[in-house]
C-alpha cells in the first residue's frame, strides 16, 4: 500500500533543470563581461587618440558615439554579470528544490512503510482473522466477571472464584 508515496505529484518528478547548460551560460556570460571590461578602457584611449586633432560636427557625432559605446559596454558588462548572478540563483534554488523532493519522498517512503507495519500486524490483520473485537474489548478481570463474587479483604470471608482465569474453587481471605 502506498498511500503516501503515489500522492506527491510534482514532487515525484525530477526537477527540470540542466545544470550543465547553466554552468555553460553563467560560465559565458562571466567571460564575455570581463572581456567588455577589459576593453573598455582601451577603447576610451583609442577614441581620444582618434579625437585628438579631429574638430567640427563629425568630432562632436564622434565623440558622443565614443561615449554611448562606452556606456552601452558597462551596461552590457553589467547585465551580463547579473545574468550570472541569476543562473547561479536559480542553479541553487534547482538543487535545494531536489534536495525538497528527496526529503518528501523518503518522508512519504517511511510514512508508506509505517502504515504497512501498523496495518499487517495491527487491528485490521486480526479482524481479518475474526479477532479484530476480541482485541478491542478490556480484559476481564474480578471486576468485569460476572461468574466472580469478591469480597472486600476488611469483610473477612469466602469468596466463591467461578471458572474464567482464576480457576474455580474456594478460598478463605483473612482479615
Amino acid at each position: 500500500m502506498t498511500e503516501y508515496s503515489d500522492k506527491l505529484g510534482a514532487y515525484d518528478e525530477p526537477v527540470a533543470f540542466d545544470d550543465a547548460t547553466a554552468d555553460a551560460l553563467r560560465s559565458a556570460a562571466t567571460t564575455l563581461s570581463g572581456t567588455l571590461t577589459s576593453q573598455a578602457a582601451s577603447r576610451a584611449g583609442w577614441a581620444a587618440t582618434a579625437s585628438a586633432d579631429f574638430e567640427g560636427h563629425y568630432a562632436d557625432v564622434f565623440d558622443a558615439n565614443a561615449r554611448a559605446a562606452c556606456d552601452d559596454c558597462s551596461n552590457i558588462a553589467s547585465a551580463l554579470d547579473a545574468l550570472a548572478a541569476d543562473v547561479q540563483t536559480m542553479k541553487d534554488a534547482a538543487q535545494a528544490e531536489r534536495e525538497r523532493r528527496r526529503r518528501a519522498k523518503e518522508w512519504a517512503d517511511r510514512q508508506d512503510r509505517e502504515n504497512i507495519l501498523k496495518t499487517g500486524s495491527g487491528e485490521h490483520s486480526q479482524e481479518g482473522l475474526g479477532l479484530g473485537d476480541q482485541r478491542r474489548q478490556a480484559p476481564l478481570g474480578p471486576a468485569r466477571d460476572p461468574g466472580r463474587e469478591r469480597a472486600g479483604s476488611d469483610r473477612g470471608h469466602v469468596v466463591r472464584a467461578g471458572p474464567g482465569r482464576g480457576g474455580g474453587g474456594e478460598f478463605g481471605a483473612s482479615g
